[in-house]
């Protein structure tokens, strides 16, 4: 268990496409092209690699394990990505780090601001399992823990999930989505839980529908929108120009 406490994400990466684009095995998700993006990441000297969800087909011929994900590789650490499939009635998270031969494997509790409040304190009561070093994982809607007041601007946080993200001493918040939010208060969210010095990373798969936003991440820290220091480099992965990778800002 000392890896997992152990390890402190510094330069982290995340990665998009466009899932309605298909592989050559007929799936939407990043398994043909892992080696070739994971490659990309460790050459920018990244320790951490953030996918958008529905990240493995659960069907994918692709091998997925600990040897194969990391083999090679000088700078990768961890690597969160989810298994499963739009139409999987479970899908999992699950999180790799290159010191450890079995993932951290964690299921999203809820996703809507109206979901049940018991969803909502079991989501905290197993927050520790969460924790993976400097950094926490909240799955997608999971990020509607607190509420946004938009009569006065301000939030409730009523399970106390900014205490406890500083209680728990959270550098990082990755959230990985499976697509584009489109409420507008998701972006006030993201950057209420970044007070305290603590970064939010999001990221989301492409092609959910028209007039989602141009850049399919954003980056917040310490109370303030820094997306636009986020750095795009070009995997140049053949027949799929749609596959990005954004190099977060390395926070102090």
């Amino acid at each position: 268990m000392s890896h997992w406490r152990e390890y402190q994400a510094k330069k982290v990466a995340v990665v998009s496409h466009d899932y309605n684009l298909l592989n050559s095995h007929g799936h939407q998700d990043y398994a043909e092209h892992h080696s070739q993006i994971i490659k990309v990441c460790d050459d920018n000297g990244c320790d951490t690699i953030l996918y958008s969800l529905f990240t493995w087909d659960e069907k994918s011929p692709i091998p997925r394990n600990q040897k194969i994900i990391f083999t090679g590789l000088s700078s990768v650490k961890c690597v969160i990505l989810e298994v499963g499939n739009k139409k999987s009635a479970r899908k999992i998270v699950e999180v790799w780090m290159k010191d450890e031969e079995q993932p951290r494997t964690l299921e999203q509790y809820f996703a809507k601001s109206l979901d049940p409040y018991e969803l909502k304190r079991e989501f905290i009561r197993d927050a520790r399992k969460r924790v993976v070093g400097n950094g926490m994982i909240v799955i997608c809607g999971e990020s509607n823990i607190a509420n946004y007041v938009p009569r006065d601007g301000s939030f409730k946080d009523p399970f106390g999930f900014n205490d406890l993200l500083k209680s728990f001493g959270i550098k990082y918040i990755f959230n990985p989505l499976h697509d584009y939010m489109t409420r507008y208060e998701m972006k006030r969210k993201r950057c209420f839980y970044s007070r305290d010095k603590r970064a939010v990373v999001t990221v989301w798969n492409q092609g959910k529908r028209k007039g989602e936003a141009q850049v399919p991440w954003t980056f917040f820290y310490d109370n303030e929108d820094l997306t636009g220091s986020v750095k795009e480099v070009s995997p140049n992965i053949a027949n799929r120009p749609d596959i990005r990778i954004g190099i977060m800002p390395v926070i102090s």
